[in-house]
């Protein structure tokens, strides 16, 4: 049953990955290539936050596994970057590994940020 709890989150938290992907260039043009970068710090901050409020198993099946996970996306960074490496476009591989390490660096303070806030 709790398979169904958590794949009924990550259906929804595919679907506000998914709108805010296309919209967010709409309002911020500028993002455009910063945008899954942008959605998965978004989604470690929500983690760190949720994971302190002692939900039980069925909440965290929820909202932490199902939606927060359906939220991000992980592997899109890491398929863009085996594609800069495999095309040998080093124009290409710089900006591609800065967001990859952005993501995966800079998430360490987010989360930290995240379970902080929670207050717990």
């Amino acid at each position: 049953m709790i398979f169904l709890i958590a794949g009924s989150g990550a259906a929804l938290g595919s679907i506000a990955r998914y709108w805010m992907i296309e919209r967010l260039p709409e309002k911020f043009p500028k993002l455009q290539n910063w945008k899954v970068v942008i959605l998965n710090l978004i989604a470690i901050f929500m983690m760190g936050y949720v994971t302190r409020l002692g939900m039980n198993s069925a909440w965290s099946s929820f909202i932490a596994t199902g939606m927060i996970g359906g939220f991000s996306t992980f592997s899109t960074p890491i398929i863009e970057l085996a594609n800069a490496i495999t095309t040998d476009n080093d124009q290409q591989l710089g900006p591609v590994l800065l967001k990859t390490v952005i993501m995966f660096i800079g998430g360490f303070p987010i989360l930290w940020l995240g379970l902080y806030v929670s207050g717990h």
